[in-house]
Protein backbone atom coordinates (compact mmCIF):
# COMPACT_ATOMS: atom_id res chain seq x y z
CA UNK A 1 0.00 0.00 0.00
CA UNK A 2 2.92 2.32 0.70
CA UNK A 3 4.19 1.91 -2.86
CA UNK A 4 0.77 2.76 -4.28
CA UNK A 5 0.41 5.78 -2.00
CA UNK A 6 3.87 7.00 -2.89
CA UNK A 7 3.08 6.41 -6.55
CA UNK A 8 0.00 8.62 -6.20
CA UNK A 9 2.06 11.32 -4.50
CA UNK A 10 4.56 11.26 -7.36
CA UNK A 11 1.67 11.31 -9.82
CA UNK A 12 0.34 14.47 -8.21
CA UNK A 13 3.80 15.98 -8.66
CA UNK A 14 3.97 14.72 -12.27
CA UNK A 15 7.01 12.62 -11.39
CA UNK A 16 7.95 9.77 -13.71
CA UNK A 17 9.18 7.72 -10.72
CA UNK A 18 5.59 6.66 -10.07
CA UNK A 19 5.80 4.26 -13.00
CA UNK A 20 8.20 2.05 -11.06
CA UNK A 21 6.32 2.21 -7.77
CA UNK A 22 2.89 1.03 -8.87
CA UNK A 23 4.12 -2.23 -10.45
CA UNK A 24 6.07 -3.03 -7.29
CA UNK A 25 2.94 -2.42 -5.22
CA UNK A 26 0.96 -4.64 -7.57
CA UNK A 27 3.45 -7.50 -7.09
CA UNK A 28 2.96 -7.22 -3.32
CA UNK A 29 -0.85 -7.02 -3.57
CA UNK A 30 -1.35 -10.37 -1.82
CA UNK A 31 0.26 -8.96 1.36
CA UNK A 32 -2.36 -6.27 1.99
CA UNK A 33 -6.03 -6.19 2.94
CA UNK A 34 -8.63 -6.75 0.26
CA UNK A 35 -9.66 -3.06 0.03
CA UNK A 36 -6.00 -2.02 -0.23
CA UNK A 37 -5.50 -4.60 -2.97
CA UNK A 38 -8.36 -3.12 -4.97
CA UNK A 39 -6.87 0.35 -4.50
CA UNK A 40 -3.47 -0.78 -5.72
CA UNK A 41 -4.77 -2.68 -8.74
CA UNK A 42 -7.23 0.00 -9.86
CA UNK A 43 -4.67 2.76 -9.61
CA UNK A 44 -2.09 0.65 -11.43
CA UNK A 45 -4.39 0.21 -14.41
CA UNK A 46 -5.53 3.81 -14.34
CA UNK A 47 -2.20 5.59 -13.90
CA UNK A 48 0.45 3.22 -15.27
CA UNK A 49 -1.06 1.20 -18.10
CA UNK A 50 -3.79 3.70 -18.98
CA UNK A 51 -6.24 0.80 -19.29
CA UNK A 52 -9.32 2.67 -18.12
CA UNK A 53 -11.63 -0.24 -18.91
CA UNK A 54 -9.67 -2.60 -16.64
CA UNK A 55 -9.54 0.09 -13.95
CA UNK A 56 -13.31 0.50 -14.19
CA UNK A 57 -13.78 -3.26 -13.82
CA UNK A 58 -11.65 -3.28 -10.66
CA UNK A 59 -13.51 -0.27 -9.21
CA UNK A 60 -16.85 -2.00 -9.91
CA UNK A 61 -15.71 -5.24 -8.29
CA UNK A 62 -14.43 -3.24 -5.33
CA UNK A 63 -17.77 -1.46 -4.89
CA UNK A 64 -19.67 -4.77 -5.13
CA UNK A 65 -17.38 -6.34 -2.54
CA UNK A 66 -17.82 -3.44 -0.17
CA UNK A 67 -21.59 -3.56 -0.67
CA UNK A 68 -21.62 -7.33 -0.01
CA UNK A 69 -19.55 -6.80 3.15
CA UNK A 70 -21.96 -4.14 4.38
CA UNK A 71 -24.92 -6.45 3.83
CA UNK A 72 -23.37 -9.27 5.87
CA UNK A 73 -22.68 -6.91 8.77
CA UNK A 74 -26.32 -5.90 9.15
Amino acid sequence: MAYASLGMAYFELSEKRRLGLFPHGLRLRDRVSEPSGFYIEAHYHEYVTGDWEKAREVYELWSQTIQDDALTLT
